[in-house]
């Protein structure tokens, strides 16, 4: 039986095809030590810096202009590593009237809102700013998690008593 001449011709493109997959995903995997990564990074910043500097652009009378791009003069662009975030850092934001006299309400529920005040004011701001308070279930969704965190004694059956508590706080006193 006698092949067509296309065969080999396609298994060669699939080879050629095959090879270059491999040496592509090559360069994806990380190995060796941090060094490594810190060294090919500040490599990469050099070829980008050296591409970027030596740009340049032909005029009409056939002379040559710099491109415009900014070059940094120290050359030691690294970043650091990340550090871990051991305490949040404290706001004093000053709180207005509204505000003040919302969280009381829901203290006074018996929801401990102590850490979470951003998060009560935004639900509250939330609830009173969409069209249609009916639909909006962003104070179900908090009831739930203050549930479950324990910020407050009601169970998880009795959450629509937090969910009307924040709604009712919140027309009373932000709305």
């Amino acid at each position: 039986m006698k092949f067509p001449q296309s065969i080999p011709t396609f298994k060669g493109l699939t080879v050629v095809v095959m090879a270059s997959l491999l040496t592509a995903c090559g360069g994806v995997t990380v190995e060796g030590d941090s060094t490594d990564a810190d060294n090919s990074g500040a490599a990469a910043n050099s070829l980008a810096r050296e591409g970027s500097s030596s740009a340049s652009t032909t005029a009409k009378d056939g002379s040559t202009e710099a491109s415009t791009s900014s070059k940094k003069s120290s050359g030691s662009t690294k970043d650091g590593a990340a550090a871990e975030v051991s305490k949040l850092p404290t706001t004093n934001a000053e709180r207005s009237t509204e505000e003040k006299e919302f969280l009381k309400g829901l203290q006074d529920g018996g929801i401990n809102v102590d850490g979470l005040e951003d998060l009560m004011i935004s639900t509250a701001s939330n609830y009173c700013n969409s069209e249609n308070k009916d639909a909006n279930v962003t104070p179900d969704a908090v009831a739930g998690q203050l549930i479950v965190q324990g910020r407050t004694k009601v169970t998880e059956a009795e959450a629509e008593k937090i969910s009307t508590l924040l709604k009712e706080t919140a027309e009373r006193t932000y709305c």
